[in-house]
C-alpha cells in the first residue's frame, strides 16, 4: 500500500510539474536541418541565426530531447529561460510610460487599469472598450478605436494591431499600449502622429489570447511564464502542451502541411481541428 501511495503522489507532481524550456542552438543548418526542425512542430517565427550556420531556438527540454534524438548538432544556451528571466528581473527606472509588476509587464488586471486610465484621459480620441467576443475560457475580448472622431464610423483607412496572440509574448502588449499613449498625448503637437489620428481609423486588441496569459500569470506570478496557445483542452495535461497555438489557427493557408505548424494537439504549434475553430481568433475575424 505504501509503494502503490509512493508511485501514485509521484505521477501527480509529474503530472504537475511546469515544463522547463530552453534556448538552444542548432549547428550546421543546411535547408535540409530547417526543414527537419519544422516539421518537429518546433516554432520558427522567433529565430535568429546564420544562415548555413547555425540557428538559436526557443524549445521545450522535451522538444530539446526530440531534435537530438535526430542527431542534430544541438547546444543548450540557457537551460531555464523562466529562471534566466526572473535573474534579469530589476527595478525600473523612472519614466513617462508606467510599467507593470510582472517583469515591467502588466498583470491583467493592470493593463485593464492602464486602459481605464488612458481613456480617461484621452476620450476625445479613444473609444471605451468594445466586446468582440469570448476566450474559450469566457473572459471578454476587447478592442478599442483611436481616431479623431472614434465614435464615428468614418470613410478613413483603417488599420488594426493585436498583442498577446502568443500568452508568452507580453511585449507585444507593452508595446500596443505604449503606441497608444504616444499617439494620444502628442495629438496636436506631432504633426506626423496627428495626421495619422486625422485620417487614419487605428483599431487595436491589447489581448487576442486572455486565457493563456492569465495561466502565465497564475503560474509566474513574478513573470517568465512560458505558456503559448489558448487553453482548450486538448488532452495533453493542463500545463504548456496544453491548447492550440491562436497564430496559427487563421485561415489563410491553414493546414497547407505540416511544416511551419503541426496536426498534433501537444505540439507548441498545434494549429486546432479546422480554421478558425477557436473563439479567440474569431473574435479577430
Amino acid at each position: 500500500m505504501f509503494k502503490a501511495s509512493v508511485i501514485l503522489v509521484t505521477l501527480l507532481l509529474t503530472a504537475n510539474a511546469q515544463e522547463i524550456f530552453q534556448s538552444v542552438r542548432v549547428w550546421d543548418t543546411t535547408p535540409e536541418v530547417i526543414k527537419l526542425i519544422a516539421e518537429q512542430g518546433i516554432p520558427m517565427d522567433h529565430t535568429v541565426g546564420k544562415p548555413g550556420v547555425f540557428l538559436d531556438l526557443t524549445v521545450s527540454d522535451n522538444e530539446r530531447i526530440a531534435l537530438m534524438s535526430t542527431g542534430l548538432d544541438v547546444e543548450i544556451l540557457i537551460s531555464n529561460l523562466t529562471l534566466y528571466y526572473k535573474k534579469m528581473d530589476r527595478p525600473a527606472i523612472e519614466r513617462d510610460f508606467p510599467l507593470g509588476s510582472m517583469q515591467g509587464n502588466y498583470t491583467w488586471d493592470e493593463l485593464n487599469d492602464r486602459f481605464d486610465e488612458l481613456r480617461t484621459q484621452y476620450s476625445a480620441v479613444m473609444t471605451d472598450r468594445i466586446i468582440i467576443g469570448e476566450s474559450m475560457e469566457g473572459r471578454d475580448i476587447w478592442a478599442f478605436k483611436v481616431s479623431d472622431n472614434p465614435n464615428e464610423d468614418e470613410e478613413e483607412p483603417e488599420v488594426l494591431y493585436t498583442g498577446l496572440t502568443h500568452a508568452r509574448e507580453p511585449l507585444s502588449m507593452m508595446n500596443l499600449f505604449y503606441f497608444v499613449q504616444l499617439l494620444c498625448e502628442n495629438y496636436g503637437a506631432d504633426p506626423e502622429l496627428t495626421y495619422l489620428i486625422d485620417n487614419r481609423e487605428m483599431w487595436f486588441i491589447p489581448v487576442v489570447n486572455p486565457d493563456g496569459y492569465l495561466y502565465n500569470e497564475s503560474i509566474q506570478p513574478n513573470g517568465g511564464g512560458m505558456h503559448r496557445k489558448n487553453r482548450r483542452d486538448t488532452n495533453c495535461g493542463d500545463g504548456t502542451n496544453r491548447g492550440v497555438d491562436l497564430n496559427r489557427n487563421y485561415g489563410y493557408s491553414w493546414g497547407a502541411n505540416n511544416t511551419g505548424s503541426s496536426p498534433d494537439p501537444c505540439s507548441t504549434t498545434y494549429r486546432g481541428t479546422e480554421e478558425f475553430s477557436e473563439p479567440e481568433t474569431a473574435a479577430v475575424r
